[in-house]
């Protein structure tokens, strides 16, 4: 039994063929591709983000499932990332990649003029920056406003303290 796509796809946005570019992997070759895949993650000594985003790129490529090849894409490139990066996993906000689509397909093209998944690491990487960029932002605003916070708090708490000395007396 088989957990791939047994059936072409017959989706038109998937099945376009322009300048000998494909959206998506024939049946039959499914499986050696993602066996590929597969022996790519296991053996091959890259960083686990550059290792990540090659297996988002290239699931996303084949398209080896019937349905939600995006997600399973990013859940895969995740799991290479947690492994490694348990704790700062969640800062790289892969699914935003989704978001995206009109750029991404312009770096896909890319890599398949010219068989160099570079174009898409580096668009992946400039956007991964910009999104863990912004988080630190947010992390650090909302870290500021919580100090700030406290800070007024003992303010007040002191006020009040005063006021209780004055009228006691």
């Amino acid at each position: 039994i088989s957990f791939y796509r047994v059936e072409e796809d017959n989706s038109s946005a998937n099945r376009m063929l322009i300048d000998r570019l494909y959206s998506s992997a024939p049946v039959a070759l499914i499986e050696p591709m993602m066996s590929y895949l597969f022996d790519f993650i296991k053996n091959v000594d890259l960083t686990p983000l550059a290792k990540a985003l090659i297996t988002y790129y290239y699931v996303d490529y084949i398209k080896p499932f019937a349905s939600y090849n995006e997600e399973m894409a990013i859940l895969l490139a995740k799991a290479i990332l947690g492994g490694v990066y348990a704790k700062k996993s969640s800062l790289f906000n892969l699914e935003g990649l989704l978001n995206e689509k009109e750029k991404e397909i312009a770096r896909y093209n890319e890599v398949q003029k010219t068989q160099d998944v570079t174009y898409f690491v580096t668009y992946a990487l400039e956007y991964l920056s910009r999104k863990v960029k912004l988080s630190i932002d947010q992390i650090y605003e909302f870290s500021s406003s919580v100090i700030k916070n406290d800070f007024y708090l003992e303010d007040k708490k002191e006020v009040k303290v005063e006021e209780k000395k004055v009228v006691e007396v």
